[in-house]
């Protein structure tokens, strides 16, 4: 894509340029790029969300959602790597009696 001008009016913005099939337009995009570069001041972003309490809740639920989704897997995994742990008896060299006396213990 090429730009060979732009011009701004009541009709919005007209572009001017060689078209390319392979490219695709982001108005968000230019918005930003030409912000950029017109502002006097040096370019600065925030990755801080608008409403904070919203992106709060919306990471909740995202959470929540994937903990449901995960939560079996997740307690069949560490219960497979429990005889594994570096602290257990079987890697101390009890073996594996101790530690299933140990397990059944608490």
């Amino acid at each position: 894509m090429q730009f060979d001008g732009a011009r701004i009016g009541k009709d919005g913005v007209i572009l001017a340029g060689a078209a390319d099939k392979n490219v695709k337009f982001d108005a968000a995009m230019l918005l930003t790029v030409t912000r950029l570069a017109c502002e006097a001041d040096d370019p600065y972003f925030s990755l801080d969300p608008d409403d904070g309490r919203l992106w709060q809740r919306e990471a909740d639920q995202a959470f929540g959602e994937a903990w449901t989704a995960l939560q079996a897997d997740i307690k069949r995994a560490a219960g497979a790597d429990a005889g594994r742990h570096r602290n257990s008896p079987q890697r101390r060299g009890a073996g594996r009696a101790a530690f299933a006396d140990d397990v059944g213990a608490r």
